[in-house]
């Protein structure tokens, strides 16, 4: 890590799991799950521009990259299970 660099942000809570006492809807679960993956995209392409002007390693440029996949790839099983989910209830109408 180059001095003065702030270190890899951790992994933020992208789960949708909501609690019998929670009061938040499932929107703003889910609204939060999206800006939380825009972020994550957001700081790859900031630390990928901080790489090809060689303010920061490699390092730091591959695991913002990975980060930003792995919650994307999150959010595209979400979108799957939602689409079936809703397919299926479409299946029962007929």
């Amino acid at each position: 890590m180059i001095i003065g660099e702030k270190p890899p942000v951790a992994l933020p809570d992208l789960s949708l799991q909501a609690s019998a006492e929670s009061s938040v809807p499932a929107r703003d679960s889910f609204g939060s799950l999206l800006e939380g993956v825009d972020e994550s995209l957001k700081q790859a392409d900031t630390s990928a521009a901080r790489y090809a002007a060689g303010q920061t390693d490699i390092t730091n440029a591959v695991l913002s990259a990975e980060q930003a996949t792995v919650h994307f790839d999150y959010l595209m099983a979400i979108r799957r299970q939602a689409l079936a989910a809703y397919q299926q209830i479409m299946n029962l109408a007929y």
